[in-house]
């Protein structure tokens, strides 16, 4: 096991590991870069604001919103700024990057910007914040969740509002678009539990939706949908067609990272402070790697050349690599 510290980093933002490089941001305001081998700090960006948004690494170009209320370009290789476009609000959702252009959210606008330059091509309005809901985009539309309560579609081309759906609460999640359907969770209150559901990615019609408990997302592979249960201190399996539940796997604390899947494994963050890897098929624990302080996993990891990357808000704010076995 490797860690190195990133010098109070934080825990909320997820890192993106590329080409050698790890990039984090920082609740000290900058965007960091480090070696993926050794953990030395290769370049550091300072922004305006604390960066609870993930990095996107693009062609070369790493892109980071701030809650200063812009959204950067930087050099990935040196970290000098490339452009930066400003908006009337903080920036928490994380940026996507779909053939040459950059989608994310501010405030209650959805942000499309032509990655080049920074340019704004189109804007379009949910009715409430877009807090912590990063963009997907696919068939033709860009997908993402509002704190009014419902998951929102617009044209990918021109930013129309394609439609809505109400979840029964603040739609913080990712959505995440495959095989004709976009799934999304939402968090109603710390007592009553949130949907997992299934639409129809051209209509909006609601196709399934799974009880699973308030959590922290989901991701999907081989047809099969797994998610992060906070309330049900668990991960939980389901087929991505009909919202059967597969399985579930106790993570003794909350699942409280975003599913990795990868190497027919399932990487989740835990409240416990442990990362566990659990088979993709069965749900069967395979392994779990402690942090050194045990305090809880938000990051969502990042699984490369053998090892897995993550943040964690422990006592010494450390950004973790581990050598997989």
């Amino acid at each position: 096991m490797l860690g190195f510290d990133v010098h109070h980093t934080g825990y909320n933002p997820s890192p993106a590991v590329v080409n050698g490089i790890v990039y984090i941001g920082s609740f000290d305001k900058r965007l960091h870069a480090y070696d993926a081998s050794t953990g030395e700090e290769l370049w550091a960006f300072h922004t305006g604001g604390i960066i609870l948004s993930s990095p996107t690494v693009k062609q070369g170009v790493a892109y980071i919103g701030s809650e200063d209320g812009s959204l950067y370009a930087l050099n990935a290789l040196t970290g000098d700024q490339l452009w930066s476009t400003p908006t009337v609000r903080p920036i928490t959702s994380s940026p996507t990057v779909y053939r040459g252009a950059v989608y994310f959210g501010s405030g209650r606008n959805l942000y499309k910007v032509d990655g080049a330059d920074g340019s704004v091509i189109w804007t379009a309005q949910t009715g409430d914040q877009i807090a912590l809901s990063s963009p997907a985009v696919g068939r033709g539309a860009v997908y993402v969740g509002s704190r009014d309560d419902n998951l929102w579609a617009f044209n990918a081309t021109t930013g129309e509002m394609l439609w809505s759906a109400p979840m029964g609460g603040n739609v913080d999640d990712d959505p995440v678009v495959s095989g004709g359907l976009v799934y999304a969770s939402a968090i109603v209150d710390s007592i009553t539990h949130g949907p997992l559901s299934a639409f129809n990615a051209s209509t909006g019609k609601l196709v399934w939706t799974a009880r699973v408990g308030n959590g922290y997302g989901e991701a999907i592979a081989n047809g099969v949908i797994y998610y992060s249960s906070g309330a049900e201190h668990a991960v939980i399996a389901l087929d991505a067609s009909t919202g059967a539940r597969l399985w579930s796997r106790s993570t003794r604390d909350a699942a409280t990272s975003r599913p990795t899947i990868a190497n027919g494994l399932v990487y989740v963050g835990a409240g416990d402070g442990n990362v566990y890897a659990l088979d993709s098929v069965t749900g069967h624990r395979r392994w779990v790697a402690p942090t050194v302080f045990l305090k809880p996993i938000l990051s969502s990891l990042s699984v490369v050349n053998g090892s897995v990357y993550f943040g964690s808000f422990d006592n010494s704010d450390n950004v973790y690599a581990y050598h997989l076995p």
